[in-house]
């Protein structure tokens, strides 16, 4: 889950909270992130982790590519929706939350996001805790928000 800091704009939810802060940098004042969403793909591909969100991937290439001969074509063009690539236009200070047992957005692949951040950010690793709630992060959150300055 994403959330947005703002100036008027309230909350955003899901991975579209960081391409909202990548394509409105004058906008967003901070930003938040619980694992996210969407995010190199080809390394999702090469762990075997193509199920529950990204099953699509698996039903795409055997439906479409069975062959695997336009793989290449198919992870280039899912790029341009990959959140890694939002990840450098970001501006605002980043407050970003992973839980080392997720399988549905492996840790590995939220790293592609995390590294690619080219601005403040501060990381929090938890581990035990998978693609779920984490009221640790949760309360990180309200003082990330509710502060005057975005403090990492």
């Amino acid at each position: 889950r994403d959330v947005l800091g703002s100036r008027g704009l309230g909350d955003v939810y899901k991975r579209q909270g960081l391409a909202c802060a990548a394509l409105n940098p004058e906008l967003i004042d901070r930003a938040a992130i619980l694992y996210p969403f969407l995010s190199d793909f080809k390394l999702v591909w090469d762990l075997g982790a193509d199920e529950i969100a990204y099953e699509g991937l698996r039903y795409y290439a055997r439906w479409f590519d069975a062959d695997e001969h336009q793989q290449d074509r198919w992870f280039r063009q899912l790029g341009y929706i990959d959140s890694k690539n939002f990840a450098p236009m970001i501006r605002c200070p980043v407050l970003f939350g992973t839980g080392l047992d997720d399988v549905i957005c492996p840790p590995q692949t939220q790293c592609a996001v995390y590294n690619n951040l080219h601005c403040a950010r501060k990381r929090y690793l938890f581990p035990g805790y998978g693609h779920e709630e984490i009221p640790e992060f949760d309360d990180m959150l309200l003082d990330f928000f509710t502060s005057k300055e975005a403090v990492l």
